[in-house]
């Protein structure tokens, strides 16, 4: 049974419910505020007063208009039924408030009055979200899945660094999208509205919605693209988000995590730009390395089982970033002993080595240079981000998303290559990927999962499958998280394929199926 189907159930039994059954015990509904059931009038005055109320608040069936900003959700919420109210505003028929399919309360969505344009520098106020519960769910998988997590929206640090602020106010995606714009690729997509709104990328109780579903949904953990973490505790700092991931997101910790380690590649340098990359890459890596994967704070750190003992693993873009800024174009020794200088560390606190999976190889980076980094307790993969084992012939511009699907070329052995899947490749304006495979659901990305699955099962391959993408909005599409047009689609296909029900020991949803 889907989490969908659970849903449903708990709307047939919530049906049962009324008004007078909650008012009795000091609910408050807003019909008795002058909120119009009817869905004509504008209710946002009478939803306020309620909400105003310092008691739970209760909607009866019915089709209400907010307009308003905020509300105080802090006493509670409860729905007739979900499917049987609907709160929404002027803009759309699409809901305001939300609950998700456990029955949990959502909240107001952030960024619904889409008030800012892509010039403005304007902060997103509308809207405010109920922090979620702790996930408890103790699943046996049947692999790891790994998520790469860019966050490139709603972050505040846009608004204090020069270009365009759509990034920031999500005005790419508005509902008036293209009718205001010359640009013919804005235009809006429902499956790009995360089920959070417009939201603050930044915002920790976003971030905790965020880690919770992945949690509840058998996800591994992420694989966090940021940069070096410098000043990261800093709001204006572009990688703030990831402090507040860190050291203020409850949920974050039911994951495991792995860094995309940072580094910089110029093509044509002289000797000395090349030293001053040099000195930049290794001072980053060493402090991204001190606030994560060796601090006290944060134990929870992904690993791959190699011989019996446990590797962190660390995931980098591309294999020029280390092999042509630390050797200066020639040779592999300058990169080999920066490894091996890494892995010392890592020993120091504990770990055996560890893992590298690289999504470019370039090479140079050749069986030999990987055996002799054994020998220090490193060991390097072949990795992915975005679509990663489909053949040539069907990542071609305008390749449907299902072909790419059967055209993922899997080995029968293990190769070196971890299994990667993606939600999908399809490219909204302005972003510059230009990405071109429509197509993608909830249902065929289940489909690609399970090929993965199979793979990492059948091939002796490492029980870890990377997976683009958390939040790539623009650039891929949708992501796992919920959103107004699949709901939670593409997470339920997580949750049926690397769940294994059979061996489930403490499983919330089995729980909720025996009730």
């Amino acid at each position: 049974m889907t989490r969908v189907e659970k849903a449903i159930l708990k709307d047939g039994i919530r049906r049962e419910l009324n008004t007078a059954a909650f008012t009795e015990n000091g609910a408050v509904s807003i019909t008795d505020y002058g909120a119009d059931p009817t869905g004509k009038a504008d209710s946002t005055a009478a939803i306020e007063k309620a909400h105003s109320a310092g008691k739970t608040v209760y909607y009866p069936d019915g089709r209400y208009i907010f307009n308003g900003e905020n509300l105080d959700m802090s006493h509670g919420v409860i729905f007739q039924s979900h499917d049987g109210v609907l709160v929404h505003n002027n803009i759309s028929d699409e809901p305001v408030i939300v609950f998700d399919d456990l029955g949990n309360l959502v909240g107001l969505r952030q960024g619904h009055s889409e008030t800012a344009d892509g010039d403005s520098e304007v902060e997103i106020t509308s809207g405010n979200l109920v922090p979620p519960p702790l996930s408890q769910t103790d699943y046996r998988l049947r692999a790891d899945l790994m998520v790469h997590f860019y966050n490139d929206f709603g972050k505040k640090s846009t608004l204090y660094q020069p270009g365009w602020k759509g990034w920031y106010n999500w005005a790419w995606n508005y509902h008036r999208a293209g009718r205001d714009s010359d640009c013919e690729k804005l235009r809006y997509h429902a499956e790009r509205n995360p089920y959070l709104g417009f939201y603050r990328g930044d915002d920790s109780v976003v971030l905790d919605w965020i880690c919770y579903w992945l949690a509840e949904y058998g996800v591994t953990g992420v694989f966090i693209t940021a940069g070096g973490l410098e000043k990261w505790e800093d709001p204006k700092a572009s990688d703030y988000w990831v402090w507040q991931l860190f050291n203020q997101t409850t949920n974050f910790g039911k994951l495991r995590y792995g860094m995309t380690m940072p580094g910089w590649f110029r093509e044509k340098a002289d000797e000395e730009d090349i030293n001053l990359t040099r000195v930049a890459i290794r001072s980053a890596w060493k402090r991204v390395l001190e606030l994560t994967y060796f601090s006290p704070d944060h134990k929870n750190v992904y690993t791959m089982n190699i011989d019996g003992k446990a590797y962190p693993v660390l995931f980098l873009f591309e294999e020029n970033y280390l092999t042509y800024m630390l050797d200066g174009y020639s040779g592999t020794d300058g990169c080999l002993g920066f490894l091996a200088e890494i892995s010392e560390k890592f020993r120091d606190n504990g770990f055996p080595g560890f893992a590298l999976v690289i999504r470019q190889r370039k090479g140079r980076l050749t069986e030999n240079f990987a055996k002799s980094l054994e020998k220090h307790g490193v060991y390097i993969f072949t990795g992915y981000y975005e679509q990663g084992f489909v053949s040539a012939q069907e990542a071609a511009p305008g390749i449907p998303y299902s072909e790419m699907i059967d055209g993922m070329d899997f080995p029968e052995r293990f190769d070196g290559r971890i299994a990667h899947v993606f939600t999908g490749a399809n490219t909204l304006g302005p972003h510059p990927s230009c990405w071109d495979h429509p197509g993608n659901t909830p249902e065929l990305f289940e489909k690609m999962l399970e090929k993965a699955v199979e793979y990492t099962e059948n091939s002796g391959s490492p029980r870890l499958i990377t997976c683009y993408n958390v939040s790539e909005w623009s650039e891929g599409g949708p992501g796992l998280q919920p959103n107004m047009k699949d709901g939670f689609g593409y997470l339920d296909a997580c949750y049926n394929v690397l769940v294994d029900r059979n061996k489930t020991t403490t499983d919330q949803r089995s729980e909720k199926e025996k009730k």
